[in-house]
């Protein structure tokens, strides 16, 4: 509210005055003057400075300029996975002067998220898919797919033989996507950033997808990342605990929640199958959890190491997905408020968070790791926010 009494509410010749200046496509910066005449009427002298509302920005660029902003959609949900690529998708008028700005595997874009001073980039990636629906009432409009960096490597390939012989996991992504990207045109613009050791690989690859490739040394137990702007990270865990800062409380800062705890896939015993560098008649490592198995029975994943690797990493795979699936994860769903719930700009995948639920049947007060997050804004500034999250490891 600015201070001032309605317009309506003044008499006829009492002295009322503002006007409004623009700081900044975020503040706005108003001047009123409201004389008193009579005790019913409050006078207000001085400046008042609001925020503008929540927005979300929507910028293309063809990976070397800015070519324009999308600015009137009625919907956009972006999302990031830890460990692999995230997904946005967002719709436009196909009569919009600003449709001309799609163009599949060739544009790319920015979003950001503006509140307040703020302005945060919180995704970015590669258009890829357009799907729109066409009707003689003229509601025509077409939705937009675009998938984060990682997803390029997906259409790209190892030479015919590459072996990687005792080096770290870490260094073999970085090469993978280094090799790949001095290939003519084949510059993503991907570059490397902090590249941790990790564990030791001995693999062979022969003409494998090189996104296959490097799920499959994450599943051995890494955490890689493709930043917003396209730098390569490497470590054994990514992430940063925020337990003591994000905090997700149903009751206190979430007013309505939506929980979904799947068990539906669990896991204490990881069967790694595949061909094992020089030791030919081993093709089948067994790796459990004892503790989950006595308490739920025993359950069995079976999996495959697509790539010729030394015993180890067959190990570290199978602990990898015991960790994640050895007990539920956890999806929580919930409207952000504005400067009272934690925003996605706030933390990312991989960072340490708190969820309290204390009600009924529910008495959460645990620490979780977000493998997964999806934020969807609306025309009307609604903001809602969606959480994968497992047992906190960092």
């Amino acid at each position: 509210m600015l201070g001032f009494a309605s317009l309506g509410s003044f008499p006829i010749g009492a002295p009322c005055c503002f006007s409004i200046a623009e700081i900044s496509d975020r503040l706005v910066q108003t001047y009123g003057i409201e004389e008193a005449t009579d005790d019913r009427q409050l006078m207000t002298k001085g400046t008042y400075i609001f925020e503008m509302p929540l927005s979300y920005r929507i910028l293309v660029d063809d990976g070397t300029n800015t070519l324009g902003e999308i600015n009137r959609f009625r919907k956009v949900t972006i999302g990031k996975r830890l460990n692999n690529y995230g997904q946005a998708d967002f719709d436009i008028s196909v009569t919009d002067d600003k449709a001309s700005l799609i163009s599949l595997r060739k544009n790319k874009i920015k979003v950001y998220r503006e509140y307040g001073t703020q302005t945060n980039l919180v995704w970015a990636g590669e258009q890829a898919v357009r799907r729109s629906n066409l009707d003689f009432k003229g509601n025509n409009w077409s939705e937009i797919t675009c998938y984060t960096w990682f997803e390029q490597f997906f259409h790209r390939y190892t030479e015919e033989f590459e072996r990687y012989e005792l080096e770290d996991a870490g260094d073999v992504i970085d090469t993978l996507i280094s090799t790949t990207q001095a290939k003519t045109d084949g510059d993503f613009g991907v570059t490397s950033g902090t590249i941790d050791t990790t564990y030791t690989a001995d693999i062979i690859y022969q003409n494998d997808n090189i996104g296959d490739a490097i799920l499959g040394l994450a599943d051995g137990g890494l955490d890689f990342e493709i930043t917003d702007n396209k730098v390569l990270n490497v470590s054994s865990i990514l992430g940063t605990d925020k337990t003591n800062d994000v905090v997700i409380e149903y009751g206190h800062n979430v007013t309505s929640m939506t929980i979904i705890e799947d068990f539906s896939n669990p896991v204490n015993q990881a069967l790694v199958l595949g061909e094992v560098i020089d030791e030919d008649s081993l093709q089948r490592i067994e790796r459990t959890d004892t503790s989950s198995r006595s308490e739920y029975k025993l359950r069995q994943m079976r999996m495959n190491q697509l790539e010729p690797a030394i015993q180890s990493i067959f190990e570290d795979k199978g602990d990898s997905a015991i960790r994640k699936y050895k007990v539920p994860l956890i999806k929580v769903d919930f409207d952000i408020i504005k400067n009272y719930t934690p925003s996605i700009d706030q933390f990312t995948v991989g960072d340490g968070i708190r969820l309290i639920v204390k009600n009924g049947i529910y008495n959460i007060d645990e620490e979780y790791r977000v493998f997964e997050w999806q934020v969807t804004f609306d025309e009307k500034n609604n903001e809602k926010l969606t959480l994968i999250l497992g047992k906190f490891t960092i």
